[in-house]
């Protein structure tokens, strides 16, 4: 079985015409091991079907700024999907790498999710549709999750838990934060809040799992949502600190 990891991607436009500059660019930031890359004519970038000659790669992706939360995955989605069903894609599962927050746990632990949950801990993704609001599942087999936490435990210094994830819409109010521009709540009822969310077995929060979740299941696609959402502080413990 294949697996695909989610990555931004800039659109690409024709560039039929394009020709590489003649003057060599040094990146000051990426340092590409690999000397012979300056004497060659073209390179070739073959199974993302670009060229240095072909397309002019810093028009495409020179300034790729990723979106955050669920437009922008959503988006994205619907762009995957279309083209694995185009490309007669079999025996895959898609995988999604990120970051989060961790409840109740060490910086530092890897959470693979059991269920995506949205903020009142419901395992389902709501879409408003036509003024009418769509409830989507976002519960999906465990099976993913289980092979994922079974390969953890081969490494080493990586703690890693199975929890559920909840995904918010918002990265301050919606993740109890107390340093954004509004706050409407206290440090108490942050802290209740989140042994809340701890009690029903949520381990993390982010942006984007339920939409994710939801949009495979709709599609019957074989997905693990956030197998390796690494938790950056335990927001049990961090009263301003991101």
């Amino acid at each position: 079985m294949s697996s695909i990891l989610l990555n931004c991607m800039g659109a690409v436009t024709d560039h039929s015409e394009y020709s590489e500059p003649e003057v060599l660019f040094k990146n000051p930031q990426i340092h590409v091991k690999n000397p012979q890359l300056d004497t060659m004519e073209e390179d070739i970038l073959y199974h993302f079907n670009l060229g240095t000659k072909t397309h002019n790669l810093p028009e495409m992706f020179g300034d790729i700024k990723p979106g955050m939360g669920v437009p922008s995955i959503s988006i994205m989605l619907h762009k995957l999907i279309k083209l694995l069903h185009h490309a007669r894609c079999i025996d895959f599962a898609l995988f999604r790498i990120g970051t989060s927050g961790g409840v109740g746990l060490d910086p530092g632990t890897v959470v693979v999710t059991d269920k995506a949950v949205d903020c009142f801990f419901r395992a389902q993704f709501e879409q408003v549709v036509l003024g009418k609001v769509i409830t989507r599942s976002t519960e999906l087999d465990v099976g993913v999750s289980k092979e994922l936490l079974q390969c953890s435990s081969e490494l080493d210094d990586v703690p890693t838990v199975i929890g559920n994830t909840m995904c918010t819409s918002d990265f301050y109010e919606g993740q109890d934060r107390l340093d954004g521009a509004l706050c409407s709540f206290s440090t108490e009822d942050k802290l209740e809040y989140l042994r809340k969310a701890y009690n029903t077995g949520v381990r993390n929060i982010e942006m984007e799992s339920t939409v994710f979740r939801a949009m495979c299941h709709v599609c019957a696609i074989k997905i693990n949502q956030s197998p390796m959402s690494l938790t950056f502080f335990d927001r049990e413990n961090s009263v301003i600190k991101f």
